[in-house]
């Protein structure tokens, strides 16, 4: 390959969805001008098929080689495509990669984490998706940064599918691959120690889920457990009290990059268990003026600034929340260091701790990170 153009389809309209590709190199690309269009490896049409309206959405090959994509004219449409999807990550709209129908790609989902044994050993549930009977390698690691391959390879179920149990302290984040293939996410759990009533932990949830919210990750606290969440708006607290079961504001959410103070109502320390997908590619974390609770939205520890990525400006503020009370940091923009007491000192976050941050204007956190380089 040279770089120069090897064929142009032009269309009745325009394109604006990323095509699928077969394995045969046979490619399907969707036009404004309501067609679905089959173009063979030289260029050429081999068909098209004509919906009801404009077609923007990205097609989709099945595993078992069906043609799928959706039109504006409210249909889905399934055809034959006589092909399998190429393999590799080829992303779909809006990079949705675990949605891109694609049979040679690699994803973990999480399962259930157990509380500690009688060696203080949690165990991690969760399962492998990709192609059947493929020797895949997990590997681990406890800080994002090194990784290191955890037991022996093994393969994949017939179904395409294999569940993986492991016992580990603290937390521990899991990625997978095979041959030159790299999992398209990665996963991992975390343990949040809660002191006993009627001591607060300013906490935050390191990982995305289906359901950020307090019904969805802490569905199993003690009764009279309690939250009490920033309201950025008012200025002030909004609580919530686990009773009978159930929080009494259930939809109140706990996303990656935010973060809520938790009251365990026991007379001993407990454990919170979080699992979930760790968050890749541009992150962007809004920091309104005045006060705010923040978090990463990358589950590592380390200096906000130095490590974690955020940008202060002159006289900005973070307040850590400590048992014997608040620790307060202040941003110098003219020496460009950070002060505690008039000492030099940069805020330092634990994985799922959250901090209050007093910033001087509206600004975004933001981070590009990803687990494979």
């Amino acid at each position: 390959p040279d770089g120069s153009q090897r064929w142009s389809l032009p269309t009745g309209s325009k394109v604006r969805s990323t095509p699928a590709i077969g394995v045969d190199g046979t490619v399907f690309c969707g036009s404004y001008d309501w067609r679905l269009y089959c173009i063979a490896t030289n260029g050429t049409t081999n068909w098209t098929y004509t919906t009801g309206f404009n077609i923007f959405s990205s097609p989709v090959i099945g595993l078992n080689g069906t043609l799928y994509v959706g039109s504006a004219d409210s249909k889905l449409y399934a055809l034959p495509a006589s092909t399998y999807l190429a393999a590799g990550a080829w992303p779909c709209f809006r990079r949705d990669v675990r949605h891109c129908a694609n049979a040679g790609a690699l994803w973990l989902l999480p399962g259930l984490i157990y509380p500690p044994d009688q060696f203080g050993d949690y165990r991690f549930d969760f399962y492998i998706y990709g192609p059947a009977g493929q020797s895949c390698q997990v590997e681990v690691s406890a800080d994002l940064t090194n990784w290191a391959s955890d037991g022996l390879p093994f393969n994949l179920q017939s179904s395409g599918i294999g569940k993986v149990a492991r016992g580990v302290d603290a937390a521990r984040f899991y990625r997978a691959k095979y041959g030159a293939h790299r999992s398209l996410n990665a996963i991992g759990f975390a343990v949040i120690t809660s002191p006993p009533s009627p001591a607060q932990i300013l906490i935050a949830n390191p990982f995305n889920t289906p359901d950020n919210t307090a019904r969805g990750l802490l569905a199993n606290v003690p009764e009279r457990s309690g939250l009490r969440k920033w309201d950025e708006a008012t200025q002030s607290y909004r609580t919530n009290l686990f009773s009978l079961g159930r929080w009494s504001d259930e939809a109140m959410t706990l996303r990656p990059g935010e973060g809520v103070f938790f009251s365990n109502s026991l007379a001993q320390s407990l454990s919170l268990l979080l699992a979930g997908e760790i968050l890749q590619g541009d992150l962007t974390n809004r920091i309104p003026s005045g006060l705010s609770v923040r978090s990463s939205m990358v589950p590592q520890g380390g200096f906000i600034q130095t490590t974690l990525g955020y940008i202060p400006e002159d006289l900005d503020m973070v307040l850590l929340y400590t048992s014997p009370g608040w620790l307060s940091y202040s941003f110098d923009g003219a020496d460009q260091q950070w002060l505690l007491n008039g000492v030099p000192a940069e805020p330092v976050l634990e994985i799922g701790e959250a901090a209050f941050i007093n910033s001087q204007s509206a600004k975004f956190w933001r981070r590009r990170f990803f687990v494979w380089p």
